[in-house]
C-alpha cells in the first residue's frame, strides 16, 4: 500500500520546486506566491498530513463537507479559504468559519456578509471574483469587469476587508489570454485599491500561466493530492 504521507510529501516538494522555477523565470519572488491546497473531496486525514508538512492554507467549497472537517481544521490551526460559489442562504454559516472568502461577486452577498460578520463579531475578509469569459452568461459566477469597481466600493463601504481579486480561467479563453486580461483588470483596480493586492488565479491545470500574470495565491488540488475518489 502506498504511504499517503510520503505520496503527498513528494507531490508537495516537486510542486513547490516547480513554482519556484516558474516564478524565477519571470523575475518574480517565489516567496510572494502562496499555495492554497484545495482539499474538497479529500478526507480529513489528508488535511492532517498537509498540516504536518507545513501547509497552512486549504481551500474548500461545500458547506456540508466543511462542517465534517471543522474539528480537524481547528486542531491543525489551518487557514480556511472558501472558494465555492456563495449562496445567500449559507452566507451566515460560511462567514462563521472562513478565514478568507474568494468568491464574492454580487452586492446581495456583500450585504449578507456584512450582517453576518457584525452579528458574529468577526472581520470578514474577501476577494472579488471576476468573470473573465468573453461571452456573457448570467448563470456563471463572477462580477463583470465593468461592474467591478462598483462592487469594490460597496464592499469597502459595508465594512468588509477587501483583500484582492480572484478568477477562474474560462473555457472560451486560453489560460494565458485569460490571465493577461485579469492582470490588466487588476492593474486598473489597483489605482483605487492598492492595498487589496491578493491575486487568486491558477489551478492544477493552468497555474504555470498564472504566475507571470501576477498570481499571489494558487488554488491547487489534484496536482498535490491526486485524483478525487
Amino acid at each position: 500500500m502506498i504511504n499517503r504521507k510520503a505520496e503527498i510529501a513528494a507531490n508537495l516538494s516537486s510542486l513547490l520546486e516547480e513554482i519556484k522555477d516558474v516564478a524565477l523565470s519571470c523575475d518574480r519572488d517565489p516567496e510572494q506566491i502562496n499555495l492554497v491546497a484545495v482539499t474538497k473531496g479529500f478526507p480529513s486525514s489528508d488535511l492532517e498530513i498537509l498540516s504536518e508538512l507545513g501547509v497552512r492554507n486549504i481551500g474548500e467549497s461545500k458547506d456540508q463537507e466543511i462542517q465534517s472537517k471543522l474539528s480537524v481544521i481547528d486542531s491543525a490551526d489551518l487557514s480556511l479559504h472558501f472558494i465555492g460559489q456563495l449562496q445567500r442562504n449559507k452566507v451566515k454559516r460560511i462567514c462563521s468559519y472562513s478565514d478568507i472568502i474568494h468568491s464574492v461577486d454580487r452586492i446581495e452577498v456583500v450585504n449578507e456578509l456584512a450582517k453576518a460578520a457584525a452579528n458574529q463579531g468577526r472581520s470578514a475578509q474577501v476577494l472579488l471574483q471576476i468573470d473573465l469569459a468573453t461571452a456573457k452568461d448570467s448563470n456563471r459566477a463572477g462580477v463583470a469587469p465593468a461592474e467591478l469597481m462598483g462592487l469594490a466600493a460597496a464592499t469597502v463601504l459595508a465594512g468588509i476587508e477587501l483583500k484582492g481579486l480572484m478568477a477562474i480561467a474560462p473555457l472560451d479563453l486560453a489560460p494565458d489570454d485569460a490571465f493577461a486580461r485579469f492582470d490588466q483588470i487588476g492593474s486598473d483596480f489597483a489605482t483605487e485599491h492598492s492595498a487589496a493586492n491578493w491575486r487568486s488565479i491558477g489551478m492544477s491545470g493552468d497555474w504555470q500561466a498564472a504566475i507571470p500574470h501576477g498570481a499571489t495565491h494558487l488554488r491547487i488540488g489534484s496536482r498535490l493530492l491526486g485524483n478525487r475518489g
